[in-house]
C-alpha cells in the first residue's frame, strides 16, 4: 500500500536549537495526519534525538509504522516501498533520486532575503574569540565575511534553483509573502502551481491562568539566542530608554538564553533584564499572558508565530514590519523599522500610553481569531493535498 513517509527529523532539534518554527509546524501537521490516515502514515525520525512526547504518544496510540533514520536512508526507503515523502522543511538529500515524489513546505528563503546582519558580531555564537572580535572591529574580518557572504548567497541561490526545478518536488508556501518572494527571485517558477496555505495555529488552547508576579511590570522578548530575531538591537533600545527615562518602570524578560553571556554587548542596566532560558509551552503562555508588551524585532519571518501567540493571550504586540509580519498581523501590531534603535524606542514609549496599548490589545485578539480560522481551514486543505498524492502515479 502506498503511504506517506513523514520526515519527522525536521521537527527534531536543529543544531543547538531544540524548538523552532518549522518543527512546531511539522508537529501540528503530523498530529492531524495521524488522526486522519494513521494506517497510511510512516514516521521517519532519529531515535537518538528529542522528539515531542505528544508525537511519540500518538505514534504508539495509532500504531503508526516507524522507520529509524540511523537504520535506513529516507530516499532509499521511499524508492523501495513506493512511499510519498512529506517534509515540513527542505533538504538537499531530496535531490538524490528524482523517482521519489516529495511534498515540501517552504517557509521562506531567509538565506537569500536576509543572509546576514551587521550586528551579528555581537552574538557569541559567531565571534567566539577575542581575536575574531578584534579583527572584526578593525574591518579585516568584516571585509572577509562580506565577500564570503556574497559567495554563500550565490551558492544558496543555485541550491534553491536546483530544488525548485526538480520535477518530483511539489511545493507549498505558508504566506503570500513567501510565495511571491520566491517568484521574484526565480521568475521561471511562475508557471508552477505553488499553493499558499497559512502555517498551523500554534496558539491552540485556553488562556493561561498562571500569575507571574516576581517581575512586576515586564516586556517580553523571545528566541533571544538567534541573531535573526534581532535581540541585540531590542536590548539596546530598552537599555537606552532605562538610562534616558529614569522614571520608566519595568523589566525585560528574554527567553532562549540563560544569561547575558550570549552576547558581547555590555548591558548598562543589567538589573532590568531577566534571562529565563528555554521555557516550556505552559510557561511561555503565562509569560505572554502577563506581559505588559510583547516586543518582537525580528529581521525575518516567513510567517511569524510569536506575535499571534501573544495576541491569543491578549498581550499587545509591537513588532518589526519585516517580511510576512504585516500580512499576518494586519493592523493589530504597532510596527517599527527593525534596523532603527531610535524607532524602536519611540514605539516602546508609544505603548506606554494606556489608550494606545488597550487599542492594540483588542485588535490583537480579533486578528488572532481571524487568522486562526484561516489556519484551521488551511491545515485541513494541506492534509487533503498531501493525502491526494498517495493515489497519484509518479
Amino acid at each position: 500500500m502506498k503511504k506517506i513517509l513523514f520526515d519527522l527529523r525536521k521537527i527534531q532539534p536543529i543544531g543547538n536549537t531544540k524548538f523552532h518554527g518549522g518543527g512546531v509546524y511539522g508537529k501540528v501537521v503530523f498530529e492531524r495526519l495521524a488522526q486522519l490516515v494513521p494506517e497510511k502514515l510512516v514516521a521517519y525520525y532519529n531515535p537518538k534525538l528529542f522528539l515531542y512526547p505528544s508525537v511519540l504518544s500518538l505514534i504508539n496510540e495509532k500504531n503508526i509504522e516507524v522507520i529509524y533514520s540511523d537504520k535506513r536512508g529516507i530516499m532509499e526507503t521511499a524508492d523501495q516501498f513506493d512511499y510519498v515523502i512529506y517534509s515540513p522543511l527542505i533538504s538537499s538529500e531530496y535531490l538524490i533520486n528524482n523517482r521519489v515524489t516529495i511534498i515540501v513546505t517552504l517557509h521562506g528563503i531567509r538565506d537569500i532575503e536576509c543572509p546576514t546582519d551587521k550586528y551579528r558580531y555581537w552574538y557569541n555564537d559567531i565571534y567566539t574569540t577575542p581575536m575574531r572580535r578584534f579583527l572584526y572591529n578593525f574591518g579585516v574580518d568584516k571585509l572577509k565575511r562580506y565577500y564570503d557572504n556574497k559567495i554563500k548567497v550565490k551558492k544558496v541561490y543555485q541550491d534553491y534553483l536546483r530544488k525548485f526545478n526538480a520535477p518530483n518536488i511539489h511545493w507549498i508556501t505558508v504566506s503570500n509573502h513567501s510565495k511571491y518572494l520566491v517568484l521574484s527571485f526565480i521568475p521561471s517558477l511562475r508557471d508552477k502551481k505553488i499553493p499558499v496555505m497559512y502555517s498551523c495555529d500554534t496558539a491552540i488552547g485556553i488562556l493561561s491562568t498562571e500569575k507571574i508576579t516576581e517581575y512586576g511590570k515586564y516586556y517580553l522578548m523571545v528566541s533571544a539566542n538567534r541573531w535573526i530575531k534581532n535581540t541585540i538591537r531590542g536590548i539596546m533600545a530598552f537599555d537606552q530608554l532605562f538610562s534616558e527615562v529614569p522614571d520608566m518602570e519595568g523589566k525585560v524578560v528574554l527567553t532562549g538564553v540563560k544569561d547575558s553571556s550570549f552576547s558581547t554587548y555590555k548591558i548598562k542596566n543589567r538589573e532590568r533584564f531577566v534571562f529565563e532560558g528555554y521555557v516550556d509551552e505552559e510557561r511561555l503562555k503565562a509569560l505572554y499572558r502577563n506581559a505588559f508588551l510583547f516586543f518582537y524585532p525580528s529581521l525575518y519571518e516567513g510567517f511569524g508565530y510569536p506575535p499571534l501567540e501573544a495576541m491569543h493571550q491578549e498581550c499587545p504586540v509591537a513588532c518589526s514590519y519585516a517580511a510576512a509580519m504585516p500580512e499576518i498581523c494586519g493592523d493589530a501590531a504597532l510596527y517599527f523599522n527593525p534596523y532603527s534603535i531610535t524607532e524602536m524606542k519611540a514605539k516602546i514609549l508609544q505603548m506606554e500610553d494606556d489608550e494606545i496599548r488597550e487599542e492594540f490589545r483588542k485588535k490583537g485578539v480579533i486578528r488572532q481569531h481571524f487568522i486562526a480560522q484561516k489556519q484551521e481551514l488551511d491545515l485541513q486543505k494541506l492534509c487533503e493535498y498531501i493525502i491526494s498524492f498517495i493515489d497519484r502515479s509518479k
